[in-house]
Parts: C-alpha cells; structure tokens; sequence
C-alpha cells in the first residue's frame, strides 16, 4: 500500500514527459459551446446582476403594504376579541 503522498509505480500519469507532470490539455472552440452547467449559472448571474428581471416594488410601497396588513390583522384582532 502506497502512503498519501506517495505515488504508486503503476499509475501513468504522464504522456512520456521526463518531468513525471500531466499534460495539459487547451480549450478550443468546439469544447466552449454548447450548454453546460458553468456557463448556465454564468448567464443566469448576469441576468440576476444586471437587474433586467421582473419589476420591483419601490421601498414606500413595500413599508406600504406592510403596515397596511398588519394594522389590519392588528384592528381584526382587537375586534374579535371585544366582541368575546
């Protein structure tokens, strides 16, 4: 059994390079397209950074809507409870 960091002497991990490194393979053209995961996530985080998705509701009109519903539920509340 090889230790951790020692490599066992019938791996290849080399194409006949006297340096014992893997070889390097480049991009080209052909493995860049078409749809994988990285670039998926690459454009949807452009979408998401960009802010050119749906709409927003302004600050005013989110603490609007807040205080609105909560005053209603708290009026709807005290009510029923006064008329126990």
């Amino acid at each position: 059994m090889a230790r951790p960091l020692q490599r066992p002497e019938t791996a290849d991990l080399h194409d006949g390079d006297a340096t014992g490194a893997p070889s390097i393979q480049l991009a080209d053209a052909a493995s860049l397209q078409g749809d994988n995961p990285v670039r998926r996530m690459q454009r949807e985080l452009a979408v998401a950074m960009s802010g050119a998705g749906e709409p927003r509701w302004s600050a005013r009109r989110t603490l609007g809507f807040v205080v609105l519903t909560n005053g209603l539920f708290w009026a709807a509340l005290i009510w029923g409870a006064a008329k126990l």
